[in-house]
């Protein structure tokens, strides 16, 4: 292995890690779910805005790029993403929380055979397969209105972050950190406003409507919106610049992983005996599926789904 390539590896799994600490800090913020998301969004938003005018080429290039319908998919999705990932992280268990959000490869399978024609071969079927059979054993055991709901969206966070693979990969790399950045602000946008206005008392059944976060959530909500996401991000597209994508998405499925360690660690949450197995049984299966060669359209929309 080359010096670049160590490079690489060593950023992926520092990607990972950032990563996987949302659900920590996530559950460490006292307050609601879409404050939490709303405030994360704003920070990002400025992050990835910045580091896009940070280089005058990029900027420039950025400036004279096209804002084409899968630009505009990629920002909503991404928005769905972060705020259907913080209401989940709150209202269920972060292990459920980050298991079903890793999905996403298996929402690009499903998504790209229903919306893009792309038939998936015996090993994307069975990989389908086994995902679903994962995903079916979260919802057994004891179950609660919060976190039957929570499980929902974590699911609903990781189809929207399907897609937005999907979308992303038709957008130019010149454009990719202003769709993040605008992604970012329109999370904001929808999570603050049913925050101020009381809507998410009704429409999500909040417990209150906005609160002021005090010095010790600000430096959390900091981290999350410019760490977590940011740098997170960040350390990611490093590693895609030197290493295979196949390594990148085997490498960062170390998240998921180690998302719930550190909520046990930080909060002494322990995910149930039912989340714990289909978690593995999901990864095992998403860890096969792109560690196998791929060879139809399908399967390299999968391998390539954090490009």
């Amino acid at each position: 292995m080359g010096a670049s390539s160590r490079v690489g590896v060593l950023c992926c799994l520092g990607a990972a890690v950032v990563w996987s600490s949302g659900g920590l800090f996530i559950k460490l913020v006292d307050l609601p779910a879409v404050e939490i998301a709303g405030l994360r969004g704003l920070l990002s938003a400025f992050f990835f805005a910045t580091l896009a005018l940070a280089s005058r080429t990029r900027a420039v290039e950025a400036g004279r790029a096209r804002w084409t319908p899968a630009a505009v998919a990629g920002a909503v999705s991404a928005a769905f993403t972060f705020l259907f990932f913080v209401v989940a992280t709150k209202w269920t268990t972060a292990a459920a929380a980050i298991f079903l959000q890793s999905t996403a490869p298996a929402w690009v399978l499903a998504l790209g055979w229903a919306v893009l024609g792309l038939a998936p071969g015996p090993r994307d079927a069975a990989a389908l397969a086994g995902c679903s059979a994962g995903l079916s054993l979260f919802f057994f055991g004891r179950l609660t209105g919060a976190s039957f709901w929570g499980n929902v969206a974590a699911l609903a966070s990781g189809c929207a972050f399907g897609i937005h693979m999907l979308a992303m990969r038709q957008v130019s790399a010149s454009l990719r950190l202003a769709v993040l950045a605008a992604g970012n602000a329109l999370a904001a946008a929808l999570a603050l406003g049913f925050a101020v206005t009381g809507a998410a008392a009704v429409l999500v059944r909040e417990p209150r409507v906005f609160a002021w976060p005090n010095a010790g959530q600000w430096l959390y909500l900091a981290y999350l919106g410019v760490g977590q996401i940011g740098l997170g991000y960040y350390l990611f597209v490093l590693a895609i610049q030197r290493i295979p994508s196949l390594q990148a998405s085997l490498l960062v499925l170390l998240e998921p992983v180690l998302n719930p360690v550190w909520v046990y660690l930080g909060t002494g949450e322990a995910p149930g005996a039912w989340a714990c197995a289909g978690g593995a049984l999901v990864l095992a299966t998403l860890a096969w599926h792109t560690g196998s060669s791929p060879r139809s359209p399908g399967q390299r929309e999968a391998a390539d789904s954090r490009d």
